[in-house]
């Protein structure tokens, strides 16, 4: 499976007494907290199938997971799937689970996406590794937390929600910075995992690139629903007073059309600084 490395997490590992693939020798590695962000070989390559399947029917079936409050735009859309129509959900979240890709899509996500092995990283004290890091770690840089203002929560996704918001969030970052005629971004690794040590302007501009405009979200919509979206709001017409900009530069603004979450990120963090919005457009 493409995003096996998505169902490996240790985290109760010390609670349960095993991991999430289970107590079994020789399904995966031992964990080298030596490297940023930690990883582990995995020569069993269906380890985590069955964490899989179990969080598939925990989230999709039950319609639970605190995980799904977070990220907003990509979550929307797999919240409005689950509840919609939950054997498409389950179905598409197998095939994506699998082949890397949900049906329909153009292009796949960059070979980074199903490197990472988030469920393995610590980011509070009795998870496996907590102690092989200095006193004082930031283990959450960019303070990308599952619950905003709470210190020990998790820095990011694992399983079901992990593989699909970073599927839809790179594919679309890719799907701009070409029509752009710029290079895929393969190699920025936009939306890797947080990890304790990592370079802070790295971890922010991950955590700004998450905050996705309406363009993106209608891009959301239709991977999913194979049908066509269209987004309504009345911030096109507060934009147009606000700034004194046309209806199209607004709707433009307003949806980040044609920009990749990382310009949008830029251009937010340009804004909250007090530069001229209007003239960076």
């Amino acid at each position: 499976p493409r995003f096996q490395n998505c169902s490996l997490v240790n985290w109760l590992q010390s609670e349960a007494g095993f991991s999430s693939w289970g107590s079994e020798p020789g399904q995966v590695g031992k964990v080298d907290y030596s490297v940023q962000p930690p990883a582990a070989a995995v020569p069993y390559k269906h380890a985590g199938d069955g964490f899989a399947l179990c969080q598939f029917t925990q989230v999709i079936l039950k319609q639970n997971d605190k995980q799904l409050a977070n990220d907003c735009g990509p979550t929307g859309v797999l919240a409005a799937l689950t509840i919609h129509s939950p054997a498409e959900a389950f179905k598409a979240s197998l095939q994506l689970y699998y082949t890397g890709k949900l049906p329909g899509m153009d292009t796949t996500p960059c070979p980074y996406v199903y490197e990472q092995q988030p469920g393995l990283i610590p980011y509070k004290s009795g998870q496996p590794g907590y102690g092989d890091f200095p006193s004082g770690t930031d283990f959450c840089p960019g303070a990308m937390h599952q619950q905003e203002g709470q210190a020990s929560a998790e820095c990011q996704n694992i399983g079901i929600h992990q593989m699909w918001v970073t599927t839809l969030l790179d594919t679309y970052e890719q799907k701009m910075r070409l029509s752009a005629g710029l290079d895929n971004g393969c190699h920025r690794s936009l939306y890797g995992s947080l990890h304790p040590l990592q370079n802070l302007a790295k971890a922010q501009l991950t955590r700004d690139s998450m905050l996705v405009g309406a363009a993106a979200i209608v891009y959301f919509c239709q991977v999913t629903f194979h049908d066509h979206c269209k987004f309504l709001s009345p911030a096109i017409q507060n934009c147009m007073k606000q700034f004194d900009l046309g209806e199209e530069a607004c709707v433009g603004l307003v949806t980040s059309q044609d920009a990749a979450p990382s310009d949008v990120a830029e251009l937010t963090k340009a804004y909250m600084a007090g530069q001229d919005v209007v003239k960076l457009i």
